[in-house]
């Protein structure tokens, strides 16, 4: 029997709304839809011989492409696993050459070399330790443990587009032996996959479930291994519709300092410490601002980032946005 695409209508979260969206017939099996702000994603639909079992199982795997906002994971829903490729327009190549013309040569996280150093210290490598590199982006992170320390540093991210530009950056290096990307997602780590540290730069805010990632991350620590992690969070105070609007157009999942620490004491990790690391967070993005016209962008680009950056500096003054450190180990 011919395969043919069938008749569905389901309901996915995108930008905090639920948004109804009908299939159509296609000879690629694609859909393409709009949300109320025209801003375009596709949606590939598999075919199944004679059509799709179940409705549940329609959109059995769906890439986002062309679109303001990462969607990390799609739940689960009747037997069988739901899953997605998340390529969004914020880690598509143009806006990873923007990011990197800012943050520096193979940093795409505030702060870029000097602060990823700053960082890196606080895990107390020794040569050969293993290190997984959660959301490793294009690699810097991971380059600089394996030259400075020799550590063997393994990065996921689920960027395709960064991990290829980061393997291209790793090759140019001659860090094959050391250093090694792979498209994954953290969530899917297994047991036989431990690490002497583990580290990630604001990459965690994509993930709703962390008291779940946290269980996975401490399962994936040898005895005594330790974890540190730098993430957006939102303030203690009241929320804003303004800052609400653009948690849900960036699809982050933001918890106070305090939260995130918490969770990760009852993810069972110990020597738990959470900083408020918000003031450096506007200083960063400050001297970033400075750099802003020595970086190579056209003048749309600079226009753009510019007020970007200085949207997240107002956030973070009025206490809506915070920058945390957490650092902990797995009990010995």
């Amino acid at each position: 029997m011919a395969a043919r695409v069938l008749y569905c209508r389901v309901r996915i979260r995108v930008l905090g709304r639920q948004l109804g969206i009908g299939s159509r017939r296609s000879g690629t099996g694609s859909l393409v839809f709009d949300h109320g702000e025209h801003q375009r994603a596709t949606a590939c639909l598999r075919r199944f011989p004679g059509g799709i079992p179940a409705p549940d199982r329609a959109f059995h795997d769906i890439q986002f492409r062309g679109y303001a906002v990462s969607v990390r994971r799609l739940a689960e829903a009747g037997p069988g696993r739901v899953t997605q490729s998340p390529l969004s327009d914020q880690y598509a190549p143009a806006e990873i050459r923007k990011y990197e013309a800012i943050y520096g040569r193979h940093f795409v996280s505030p702060g870029g070399e000097g602060c990823a150093r700053d960082c890196v210290t606080r895990l107390n490598l020794a040569p050969g330790d293993r290190v997984l590199d959660v959301g490793s982006g294009l690699g810097g992170s991971a380059f600089l443990m394996a030259t400075d320390y020799g550590a063997r540093v393994h990065g996921i991210d689920l960027s395709a587009d960064m991990v290829a530009l980061a393997t291209q950056k790793c090759r140019q290096q001659g860090l094959q032996d050391l250093v090694s990307f792979e498209q994954a997602d953290c969530l899917d780590l297994t047991v036989s996959q431990v690490y002497e540290a583990i580290y990630s730069r604001d990459v965690i805010l994509h993930i709703e479930n962390k008291a779940r990632l946290f269980q996975v991350l401490r399962a994936a620590l040898v005895p005594g291994g330790r974890l540190l992690i730098t993430d957006y969070c939102r303030g203690e105070g009241e929320s804003s519709a303004e800052f609400d609007d653009y948690v849900a157009q960036r699809g982050y999942h933001l918890v106070t300092v305090v939260e995130y620490t918490e969770c990760l004491r009852q993810a069972g990790l110990e020597a738990v410490l959470g900083e408020d690391w918000t003031a450096r967070f506007i200083d960063i993005h400050r001297r970033e601002l400075q750099r802003l016209p020595s970086a190579g962008l056209d003048a749309d680009e600079e226009s753009a980032m510019r007020q970007h950056w200085q949207e997240k500096i107002a956030r973070a003054e009025r206490g809506k946005q915070c920058w945390g450190l957490f650092t902990a180990r797995r009990k010995n």
